[in-house]
């Protein structure tokens, strides 16, 4: 699938969707940020599709090929009821790239997965990514689709990179439905939780968690839920699978497993 909108590839550059009515669709990839600053606005009831299966969409993503087009930032900026649906699998800093997405009063959807900090190696050289995520205002993240087996959201998705997540406001909510929420797969992945804010992720089958922290040897994942926020585990939540797993609940938060039926 071709490349259909690259946003800040060497040079700087800004796509701003305004409106009800107003739908930018992009049936391949979609780079917001490669190797300089790229911004996507979708604001006030307007649309963003991207992707297609075997596509998605990149919020500050490096070329993984060209070194020269690495170190960028992405910038995904969501508000007043704005929606940006992913048909494929989104990326939010990676290889090489810093990306930030914030979707406060609006809606951000991904069919297949969605990963905060990927790496790779690009002419010989291995390069990090460092993703973040905000949710306010009411905002949702959801990952709809098939379940998968493996990692539904990445918070620290690759060796050496780092992801951030952070869920603030009553009615503001993470929801990875049916698939496991991986914070700190392999490096440094942290969720917080707080005034408010709701999180929920389910075992996408038999044998699987719904929540892992620190999932493998160099992972290292840390969730903070505090005051009426809550996080819910549909199936296991696993503090420290092979790697460092940390959980704080403060100030009347609540954080539940329950049985998958």
């Amino acid at each position: 699938m071709p490349v259909t909108f690259v946003i800040g590839r060497a040079g700087s550059g800004s796509l701003v969707v305004l409106g009800a009515g107003s739908e930018v669709t992009a049936n391949g990839y979609l780079y917001v940020g490669r190797a300089e600053g790229g911004l996507l606005a979708v604001e006030s009831q307007a649309i963003v599709n991207a992707g297609s299966v075997g596509s998605g969409a990149a919020i500050g993503d490096g070329n993984g090929t060209l070194a020269s087009l690495t170190g960028g930032l992405g910038v995904l900026e969501l508000t007043t009821g704005g929606t940006f649906a992913d048909s494929g699998t989104l990326v939010i800093g990676g290889n090489g790239a810093s990306g930030l997405a914030s979707v406060d009063d609006s809606l951000l959807e991904a069919t297949a997965q969605i990963f905060l900090g990927v790496g790779s190696t690009i002419s010989g050289q291995y390069y990090t990514g460092t993703g973040t995520l905000e949710i306010s205002d009411a905002g949702t993240v959801e990952l709809a689709g098939t379940a998968h087996t493996g990692t539904g959201i990445g918070v620290g998705n690759a060796a050496g990179s780092n992801g951030l997540v952070t869920v603030t406001g009553t009615a503001s909510l993470l929801n990875a439905e049916n698939n496991l929420l991986d914070i700190g797969n392999a490096s440094t992945g942290t969720v917080m939780v707080s005034q408010g804010g709701s999180v929920f992720a389910a075992s996408p089958g038999p044998g699987y968690a719904a929540i892992v922290l620190g999932n493998t040897p160099t992972g290292a994942g840390t969730l903070s839920v505090d005051g009426a926020s809550s996080v819910t585990a549909q199936g296991a939540l696993t503090v420290g699978f092979a790697g460092t797993g940390t959980v704080a609940i403060t100030n009347g938060a609540s954080v539940a497993s329950i049985v998958k039926r």
